[in-house]
């Protein structure tokens, strides 16, 4: 284990806070240097998306006229190479670049007066003395994540307690968009490139609803296995995950379940990925599980088996608390790295990296 940790570098970012590195999450809109038309509109989907949770909004992408008016501003200021910030996206808000959304005029489809109300909420955010840590610290770069300046692979730890939930939503959706669309410029692998893992999923992928980090959560379990990208969601809510949309992850690990509701509603979403295995079995080994006993099911078609977990080899104190971060080794030079905008070098034969959302 010390030889795995020398190797490897850890940062705790700490986005709307100096407690640890903060991560800039809002400070600038640059367009992305590379990538497909796909990318770029989910990118900015997640994007807008993101900005009206902040402020209680709710749009539909493709009918909801606050959705669309701020995306066309956007997809327009980047088809120009334009670096856009939160006050120059207010500015045009209010007096659009553009005469027509399709073909009906601005003024008709968004009046100026609802524009304003838009522009004021939107406002608040730069208003706000707590917000300005949104706009500084490291660079939402994927790159700089995963690298250290000196070529290794980092683990890049999001930390989100201190957040609300739709501060969470927003951050989820930002760092992951990114990370897809990063994704999608690497060549295909077979080998682990990188790790995504999630520490508690719940009200990220529920079953009923569509909140704004769904869709890129979704799109890593259906492309990402392709760019040698691995996805690992954990909960201890069962049953707030939409087990069909995430049918198509490999490996399933089930311990104690305190509900006959959730068993169901788990055994429900293996269904549609247990391939040849017997769910009936699958059912009646979940149910005698005994505490420190996981259920391992993959989809390849071997039966399930049952695995008792060693002790951790190390100390596990629980969740810690925002001052706990800052005293964490190693954060106070990580934040300086990043005041100082160091850039990484990137390493020929990348380590598997791991950003993290705990």
């Amino acid at each position: 284990m010390a030889t795995l940790r020398s190797g490897h570098e850890m940062t705790v970012y700490t986005p709307g806070s100096t407690a640890g590195v903060p991560l800039n999450i809002i400070g600038s809109f640059a367009p992305p240097p590379h990538g497909d038309a796909e990318s770029l509109r989910d990118e900015v989907e997640a994007l807008v998306q993101g900005l009206l949770g902040l402020v209680g909004v709710s749009s539909d992408p493709l009918s909801g006229r606050e959705h669309v008016l701020m995306a066309n501003i956007i997809e327009s200021a980047w088809a120009q190479g334009e670096t856009l910030d939160l006050a120059g996206l207010l500015v045009r808000i209010q007096d659009p670049p553009m005469r027509k959304l399709g073909v009906i005029e601005v003024d008709s489809f968004f009046p100026k007066a609802d524009r304003t109300a838009l522009m004021l909420r939107l406002n608040g955010l730069l208003a706000s003395p707590s917000f300005a840590a949104w706009g500084i610290g490291a660079p939402l770069d994927i790159e700089k994540l995963l690298f250290n300046p000196s070529g290794g692979a980092n683990a890049a730890v999001v930390y989100l307690a201190h957040l609300s939930d739709e501060e969470r939503q927003m951050v989820v959706t930002r760092v992951l968009s990114k990370l897809v669309a990063w994704m999608r410029t690497q060549p295909g692998s077979t080998k682990l490139r990188v790790l995504v893992y999630m520490d508690e999923v719940y009200g990220f992928v529920p079953p009923s609803a569509a909140p704004p980090a769904k869709k890129p959560i979704l799109t890593l379990f259906k492309q990402a296995r392709a760019f040698g990208v691995g996805v690992v969601l954990a909960t201890q809510n069962p049953v707030d995950l939409d087990y069909k949309a995430i049918s198509n992850a490999g490996t399933w690990l089930i311990g104690r379940l305190q509900t006959e509701r959730d068993k169901a509603r788990l055994l429900e979403g293996m269904t549609s990925a247990s391939g040849a295995t017997d769910i009936s079995v699958v059912d009646s080994t979940i149910s005698s599980l005994a505490k420190r006993e996981f259920l391992l099911h993959t989809t390849g078609g071997k039966p399930p088996k049952t695995l008792s977990v060693r002790w951790a080899m190390s100390y596990l104190c629980g969740p810690i608390s925002k001052d706990q971060v800052a005293l964490l080794p190693g954060q106070a030079a990580a934040k300086a790295a990043a005041q100082a905008g160091q850039t990484p070098t990137h390493p020929s034969d990348p380590l598997p990296a791991a950003p993290a959302a705990p």
